[in-house]
């Protein structure tokens, strides 16, 4: 029988002709991973409870959510290179594969598309909006990058965030702002009476829809058991919970090469260009 005394300094023990560390147990704990998501309303931590803790059974690493409270923070946040893991849309996806290497591993099955709406029976056209106070969030929302490349560039409309796409929905309602941009996919999915009011202005072109993407930390091997999990019935049944009210959402393997066609959507915007890495500079 062998004694360890465990008050004396680590250091490494021969039993039977193996080495055994001492050191201790926290040494061997995993490093702390973060999930980000856009700031779409102060709900957002509960929803992707289920499937942060998912991802740290998966992964093995505590997983911390983050939340920005504003899109110019966000912006930030997410070209800083800091977070493990970020769950929003294509031009940000695309931004960051290309700038920061990191790879999308599975996203959303369907796509995006985004519906410019009124309840002002007066307004009949989209150049009707200009200098008009509509519920949208703060560029670079892609929503509100939609919204503007229909408005003339002498009289922009002028922009009041209500806290999410809900807030902007309940924002038009209670008249708080002449029109709204949604996505379809909620819109539709509004009581009828409320629809009743509602009139679309414009449709969108169709994008892809949101996808989670990792940083360069994470290695390929473990980028593919994640989305082998995210792919399995069990990760089905996490999504499930993700989004109740969405009975035909999937995850669907992914991969850069889905997402090349949205690099250069935030090259117009200003505080992107000072964003880009130096070494990707022109």
């Amino acid at each position: 029988m062998i004694f360890v005394n465990l008050s004396q300094r680590p250091r490494l023990l021969a039993v039977t002709g193996l080495f055994v560390s001492l050191l201790p147990a926290a040494s061997y704990a995993r490093s702390t991973w973060t999930f980000l998501t856009p700031p779409r309303g102060p709900h957002q931590r509960q929803l992707y409870r289920p499937l942060v803790r998912y991802l740290a059974q998966v992964t093995g690493h505590p997983i911390r959510f983050v939340g920005a409270h504003s899109w110019m923070v966000y912006s930030v946040d997410q070209a800083s290179g800091r977070y493990t893991m970020i769950f929003d849309g294509p031009t940000f996806t695309a931004w960051r594969d290309q700038h920061l290497h990191y790879r999308p591993v599975v996203r959303l099955g369907g796509y995006l598309t985004f519906d410019v709406v009124t309840t002002d029976p007066a307004i009949r056209r989209m150049r009707q909006l200009d200098g008009q106070p509509i519920c949208a969030n703060t560029l670079p929302n892609l929503a509100t990058m939609v919204l503007m490349r229909q408005m003339s560039k002498v009289s922009r409309p002028y922009l009041i965030p209500q806290r999410g796409i809900v807030g902007d929905y309940h924002g038009l309602l209670a008249e708080t702002c002449v029109a709204t941009v949604l996505p379809t996919e909620f819109l539709a999915h509004r009581p009828a009476p409320a629809r009743a009011k509602i009139r679309v202005l414009y449709q969108s072109h169709a994008y892809r829809n949101l996808a989670l993407s990792v940083s360069p930390a994470v290695h390929a091997t473990l980028r593919q058991r994640i989305r082998a999990a995210l792919l399995s019935p069990q990760g089905l049944k996490i999504l499930r919970q993700v989004y109740p009210g969405q009975p035909h959402a999937r995850f669907r393997p992914t991969s850069a090469a889905d997402y090349t066609m949205y690099e250069s959507a935030l090259d117009h915007l200003s505080s992107y260009q000072y964003m880009i890495p130096s070494k990707d500079r022109s």
